[in-house]
């Protein structure tokens, strides 16, 4: 398990060992849990109210986190008040490569990585095609003072987030709503050249989400070649708050009677 600390600190918690020749794990008794800092940062007062995302890639476990302080989101509080570079975070955890003596390893092992220091690459130093193994992970510094507001997700080898800059007061009602941009980068190759940054309209966005939908060419709202015709439905990913992700449209046909939804006092009836 992997938590994050408001200030910017990663921890692991190990709930079992891990064999250094077969990698299998070996559970540990509730009393013999333990929880080891892994990394952090702490630089320019950033705030990370958001929860991890976690992908396993053996031997890596990636831990993915943005800074944001959404609790202050007007213009006139943080970011603004304070030069505050927010940053979304990409860190590949190793704990089977924490030890290799005896027959376990050591999980409490691992000093604690500088997330803003030298062994984390900067996605716009990098070029397409740079390896990004000799690295502890990479970090992409957002411009305009963006917020990341919300949880990450990633899947077929890529990072989706969304992120928030202010815009306007808290005095107008009829003011602009901020501006909210969906990012994405492959996790694995993350250069600057890769990366799609695309606005995504007014307002703190949702959060991205994947999920797979079953369909098959039998279904009259499937509008595209979705199965072979039979009853056996096909499998379509879709996310929905990701930009630079292209979903497939599903229009459902639904039931053409009409329902009563909500009514407080029904006056219809005599």
């Amino acid at each position: 398990a992997y938590a994050v600390t408001a200030p910017g600190s990663v921890y692991r918690v190990s709930l079992s060992n891990v064999d250094s020749v077969t990698g299998a794990p070996t559970s540990l008794s509730k009393e013999d849990w333990f929880a080891t800092r892994i990394a952090y940062t702490d630089g320019d007062d950033r705030r990370f109210m958001n929860t991890p995302v976690v992908a396993e890639d053996q031997p890596y476990v990636w831990v993915i986190m943005g800074s944001g302080d959404r609790e202050r989101p007007l213009k006139i509080n943080y970011p603004y008040v304070d030069d505050i570079e927010n940053r979304l975070y990409a860190f590949a955890d190793k704990p089977f490569f924490s030890g290799l003596e005896g027959s376990n390893v050591d999980l409490r092992a691992r000093t604690p990585v500088d997330l803003d220091g030298i062994t984390m690459a900067n996605v716009s130093s990098l070029s397409e095609g740079d390896p990004i193994d000799a690295f502890d992970g990479w970090y992409y510094v957002h411009a305009d003072k963006e917020q990341v507001v919300n949880p990450a997700a990633t899947a077929f080898g890529q990072v989706f987030w969304n992120s928030f800059t202010p815009d306007g007061s808290n005095t107008n009602l009829c003011a602009n709503l901020g501006t909210s941009y969906g990012y994405r980068v492959p996790l694995w190759s993350p250069s600057i050249d890769d990366l799609t940054r695309e606005e995504s309209g007014e307002g703190i966005p949702i959060p991205p989400v994947i999920t797979t939908v079953k369909i098959s060419d039998d279904d009259p709202s499937c509008t595209q070649d979705c199965g072979d015709g039979d009853l056996t439905d096909d499998t379509i990913n879709v996310c929905i708050g990701c930009n630079g992700f292209e979903p497939i449209e599903i229009n459902p046909t639904p039931d053409s009677s009409l329902r009563e939804a909500f009514r407080a006092e029904n006056i219809d009836v005599q």
